[in-house]
């Protein structure tokens, strides 16, 4: 079950949801850390160069230390198979499987003809990634299947008007950036701009068809829809968050240095 879709079912589910999720278990995180969890509940948990796979019951199945690539900065579950591991520090990628094994597959950006990448994010489309150019302002969608074959957006900043990016992620076929003055953008992937929204005061976590979802310091989870402009809060069973994933029976919610499991009952 894709975020989307298990974001769906939690608002069915209505305010009272939070009495519905039970804690299971609590990860210590420090500030290297990064974390990820693929379609079917699996954790995949990061610090500095180890990566550690952790199954829905909670039990470590594999470990892994990755030095070439340095400090993992970001782990992407592409699908249950694959997963995208980034080094900003280092300036490369790996694409490894579901046991942790990087089959070859590690990328030096700078052979790719990149400047400085700051953000990369997976994507729907088979063997592909977006990969966000903060040096030269330019963004990517790479075919790595295709001895690196791109589709390209020069002057991405200028073009959007936009400061500069600090996350993005695609979801349902859009792409969803977001700048450091709090405007998010909605693209489509061939790059044009589906929607601008100002004032999204706190990253943004998810985009579901016209919907945004973001985490407010204050406020907690708050939902907009982009057509009505109508804004409510969501109910968690934690707050505030700094990141939540989860499937249709599985949250994880990551708070300060801990990150909670969360099972549902229902």
């Amino acid at each position: 079950m894709t975020k989307g879709l298990f974001l769906i079912l939690f608002l069915t589910l209505g305010v009272s949801a939070q009495d519905k999720w039970m804690a299971v278990d609590t990860f210590p995180l420090t500030e290297t850390s990064v974390w990820a969890v693929d379609l079917v509940g699996n954790l995949y948990l990061s610090d500095m160069d180890v990566l550690s796979k952790y199954d829905t019951s909670g039990q470590k199945s594999f470990s892994q230390s990755f030095k070439a690539l340095g400090r993992i900065a970001d782990i992407q579950a592409i699908n249950t198979m694959k997963l995208l591991l980034f080094s900003a520090e280092q300036q490369s990628f790996a694409l490894v499987d579901n046991t942790l094994s990087a089959a070859n597959t590690s990328y030096e950006l700078s052979d790719l003809g990149f400047g400085y990448v700051s953000l990369m994010a997976a994507s729907a489309q088979p063997n592909k990634l977006w990969v966000y150019d903060q040096l030269n302002s330019k963004l990517v969608l790479l075919d790595y299947g295709r001895s690196g074959q791109q589709q390209e957006l020069l002057n991405i900043r200028g073009i959007l008007g936009a400061s500069e990016i600090k996350l993005m992620f695609e979801r349902d076929q859009k792409l969803y950036l977001q700048d450091g003055q709090h405007k998010v953008y909605v693209l489509d992937l061939y790059g044009s701009l589906l929607h601008l929204v100002d004032d999204i005061h706190g990253p943004l976590m998810h985009g579901e068809k016209d919907k945004l979802y973001w985490n407010h310091a204050e406020e907690g989870l708050l939902e907009l829809d982009i057509a009505t402009g109508e804004k409510r809060k969501i109910a968690m069973p934690l707050q505030p968050i700094e990141k939540w994933e989860g499937t249709v029976q599985i949250l994880y919610l990551q708070k300060g240095t801990s990150l909670f499991k969360f099972k549902g009952n229902f």
